[in-house]
């Protein structure tokens, strides 16, 4: 009795045994889609090598780096005061320090917008600055350190109404430069908060390459130090080439 209960176990024993070594077999891993995505890293030289099939994946695109002849502007809160003695011209008034009043350049047009504007990409009125003395009536909390500056649009296309609220974007006189120019999405920001691009070295081959940011102007990086005019600098995908490089996001 003993013994044939003895057979029954080892057959089960070896049945298992078969199945397991066969259909039950335990399937191998699904592949994780960053493994696909092949690189040679140079991080001494911050040089990323990317397969094709890695490119396409990423979809990495690439611009040439541009020049443009730019100026600063500042933007300032501005009260609507009313009408010079045109009624077609509508007056605007800002308070700032003396020294900022003085820097607003005359000869470059300024931008109006009316405060809780929805529409970001709107351009704005233009205006030029206006000569209180005959263009408005005085207010009575001038003082030494402030300075009232008076902006007037003409041909007002959006009425703008007595004590309404405005932004008004003036230039700032000798900012005329020469710079540089890249989309925003071209910019990397270390963990030092340093900023860089990624510029095509060779087919499939980018190298980081550390740049100054002047200032940026909507979706527009204006650099004061970075590669020089021309060069092919990715604008989309280089998030990823920092996290091939570094290993940072990981």
């Amino acid at each position: 009795m003993h013994a044939k209960f003895h057979r029954i176990v080892v057959l089960a024993a070896t049945v298992a045994s078969t199945l397991g070594s066969t259909g039950c077999a335990k399937q191998p891993a699904a592949p994780n889609p960053s493994q696909e995505l092949p690189s040679k890293v140079d991080k001494e030289h911050k040089t990323v090598h990317l397969s094709q099939k890695a490119s396409e994946r990423l979809q990495i695109k690439v611009a040439p780096l541009t020049e443009q002849t730019v100026f600063r502007t500042v933007s300032v809160g501005a009260e609507v005061v009313g009408s010079s003695k045109s009624a077609s011209v509508v007056l605007l008034r800002a308070s700032l320090h003396a020294a900022d009043a003085a820097a607003v350049d005359p000869k470059k047009a300024a931008r109006v917008r009316a405060i809780g504007s929805t529409d970001a990409d709107e351009p704005g009125e233009e205006a030029e600055l206006s000569d209180a003395e005959d263009d408005a009536v005085k207010a009575d909390d001038e003082d030494d350190d402030k300075k009232l500056v008076y902006f007037r649009i003409k041909g007002n296309g959006k009425p703008l109404q007595p004590g309404q609220r405005a932004s008004v974007e003036y230039a700032v006189q000798g900012s005329e430069a020469t710079r540089r120019v890249v989309p925003y999405s071209a910019i990397i920001y270390d963990l030092k908060g340093d900023t860089w691009v990624y510029v095509a070295i060779d087919t499939l081959t980018f190298q980081r390459q550390k740049v100054t940011v002047d200032f940026f102007r909507g979706q527009t990086a204006l650099l004061s130090e970075g590669p020089p005019t021309g060069t092919l600098v990715v604008i989309r995908g280089p998030a990823e080439l920092y996290g091939a490089e570094t290993g940072v996001g990981k």
